[in-house]
């Protein structure tokens, strides 16, 4: 389901899926804390990551979508309009 996706795209939920599957080992309350926080020393890096990703993804597709409609009749260029790809706010 896309809820669960978009879930799993949040760095809260990478954090608690880790701590759960440590969890496992039964560590602890000392390696605990250890474990949080490289926990989020981790997140906090794969979040810097993913942001960045998203950027460099969409800089990709604006890009062919500009040499797209350089090859594009009027017609088609309006209606390209409706249907290009549009970037997510955590694009910008």
């Amino acid at each position: 389901s896309s809820v669960i996706n978009k879930k799993k795209e949040d760095p809260a939920f990478w954090k608690q899926a880790a701590m759960k599957h440590l969890e496992k080992l039964h560590p602890t309350a000392e390696q605990r804390k250890v474990f949080e926080w490289h926990t989020d020393a981790a997140v906090k890096e794969l979040s810097a990551l993913r942001k960045e990703a998203i950027k460099d993804v969409w800089q990709i597709v604006d890009r062919t979508v500009v040499d797209i409609e350089k090859d594009l009749t009027p017609e088609q260029r309006e209606n390209f309009t409706k249907i290009k790809p549009k970037a997510p706010p955590e694009a910008k």
